[in-house]
């Protein structure tokens, strides 16, 4: 089952179970394609948060369902909605970390 993690836990070698795609909707990587060193600085200057791999059960489970339930508590918690890329950004991470410790 593919497992969530963030872009400084990628290791060279680990395999993408899910394609890499930025906030203007482009595929940067596909999936199944083996991570390698030159990934790693693009998915930082892109803001790219994290990436879903394949790999052992070690990691934390992050299902799209989870995100979305993450994502419609968050947003009725808000009094305004993210508009520039850096809030949607921002927003993007909160739901993340948010899922992520919702399994705490």
């Amino acid at each position: 089952m593919p497992r969530f993690i963030s872009v400084d836990e990628i290791e060279e070698g680990m395999v993408l179970a899910k394609d890499v795609v930025n906030s203007f909707g482009q595929t940067m990587v596909k999936a199944n394609q083996e991570i390698i060193s030159k990934h790693i600085p693009i998915f930082q200057k892109w803001n790219i948060t994290g990436v879903f791999v394949v790999g052992e059960n070690d990691g934390v489970q992050l299902t799209e369902d989870n995100i979305k339930k993450v994502k419609t508590d968050l947003l009725e918690l808000m009094t305004w909605k993210p508009e520039s890329k850096i809030e949607i950004d921002m927003f993007k991470s909160a739901i993340i970390s948010r899922a992520i410790h919702s399994n705490d």
